[in-house]
Order: structure tokens, then sequence, then C-alpha cells
């Protein structure tokens, strides 16, 4: 894959094999971004949006078609509104359970946040929050859920044992039930570029790799509005090596595409 490699005064492509840039992170220098130029990379759900297979993006036209006639403009408009608006609540009320043990949900999201409070309660050691990660040598950023370790279960014959730390992605499930991976469709590549970029930042912060391990597992939580207990997605490195590869195919077609737009307007 091309890679973004950033400079002081412009960011420029270079070839490089995808092999010197694991998911587990490489031993790659930092480069130099003292004049704030991740802030104009692209985030990995503008590249998975932008790069979806065409049956995907076919669905998706079909089920806002199907879902625009049946609620008319302004209602559609409301719906999506609303989608929005309860991840965003959602988030917070997760934010302010993790920092203080307690929250007070809005009541639009109560069954959401009623869903996923099981799974919270088993949540210590968090290490961070809504937290910008950047792989400055692939050109990406984005903003990771949650990083934090999980509760060992009770009777578990490894409970005095410290667990590693893991990615938690926190979703809304609004209209049907999650059964698996197979209907997470890109979350899987979005958490493996997330832990991507956090390994390699990892590396080249601190250089040596036995003082902050890579992080290579994450689960993915889907929450429900009736309050039903959360869909729970556990991936480790077995599923987030499959979903690199593809984010890493993602992001050179996107990468691809944009280098075409700019050849264009220089004609």
């Amino acid at each position: 894959i091309r890679a973004v490699c950033l400079s002081s005064s412009r960011r420029s492509l270079c070839s490089t094999g995808t092999e010197d840039y694991p998911f587990l992170g490489a031993a790659v220098p930092p480069q130099s971004d003292t004049d704030g130029q991740s802030a104009s990379l692209p985030s990995v759900t503008t590249v998975l949006d932008r790069t979806r297979p065409p049956e995907s993006a076919i669905a998706l036209a079909r089920w806002l078609r199907k879902k625009q006639e049946a609620l008319g403009p302004e209602g559609f408009a409301r719906y999506r509104a609303g989608l929005l608006s309860a991840g965003t609540q959602l988030h917070r009320s997760i934010w302010s359970y993790l920092e203080s043990g307690d929250a007070q949900p809005e009541a639009e999201v109560a069954g959401f946040f009623q869903s996923v409070l099981p799974i919270l309660r088993t949540v210590e050691s968090v290490q961070s929050q809504e937290a910008l990660v950047v792989h400055q040598q692939l050109g990406y950023k984005g903003r990771l859920d949650c990083l934090a370790r999980l509760r060992p279960d009770e009777g578990d014959v490894n409970s005095g044992r410290q667990r590693p730390e893991l990615l938690i992605e926190w979703k809304t499930a609004h209209e049907r039930k999650i059964a698996g991976l197979k209907d997470a469709y890109d979350a899987p590549l979005q958490l493996a570029s997330y832990l991507g970029a956090l390994n390699q930042m990892r590396r080249c912060c601190h250089g040596n790799e036995d003082s902050l391990p890579p992080v290579d597992s994450a689960i993915l939580v889907y929450a429900y509005p009736d309050g039903s207990p959360a869909a729970c997605l556990r991936l480790g490195v077995d599923q987030l090596l499959p979903a690199w590869s593809a984010w890493l195919h993602r992001l050179r077609a996107f990468q691809l595409a944009q280098d075409r737009a700019a050849a264009k307007l220089t004609r």
C-alpha cells in the first residue's frame, strides 16, 4: 500500500510494501508533524464510506429508499437525526459511567444504556476514551471509543492475573439483532484500523516494544433500544489480521482515487 509520508512542508505519497506496516506495529521512525499536518488526514469512517463495495452500496441505497418512501422526506430526516442523537447521547452516558461510576442517561437512550450496563460493570483499568489515533506513515486517523481491561469471569482459573488491554467499540442496533460478525459489516475493519494506528504510535513513541505491548483484541458491543442484553462480539488476532489486510486494500483504493482527482485538477 502507498503510505503518506509527512514532512514539515507537505504531504507526499511514497510506495512501500504492506509488510512494512503490520497490524501489531513496526519499528518505523515517526515522521515530523510539527505543523499539525495530521489534522488534514482522512478519517477511518471517511475512507470506509467512500470505498464501500458495490453490493454494500446498492443494499444501503435500497434501504435508504425504502425508509424514505415509508417515512416521507421530513420523517426520514427526523429518523436519521434521531439515530445520530442516540449514538451521541449513549457515548456520553458511557463516558460518564466509566469516569465516575454513575450516569443519568437521557430518556431517549435509557434502553440502550440498560442494554450495555452489564458489560460496563465488567470494564476496569480504563486507559482512554474517545482518543484520537493517527497512523502518520499510512496517512489516516480515527477516534477509538475505549481502551480498557475486562474483569475476569467468576470462577476463571486465571482470575488472579491482569487481563490484557483491549479496544471496545460501542454501537447501537436500532432495528435488528446482531447474530455475529457477518452482521457487523465494516466494523471489524474499523477496529483493525484503530488498533493498527494505536500500535504504531506505541512503537514510534516508546521504541521498546516490551514497555507497551501491542493491543491485539477488541470487542464490538451493540446496544438495543428495548434494554435487552447487548450483543458482544469478540475479535482476536484471527479476526483482526484479515480485517487489517482488508482495511489496507480499502485505504489504498481511497488514496488512488484521491490521486486521480488531484491529477485532474492539475491538467
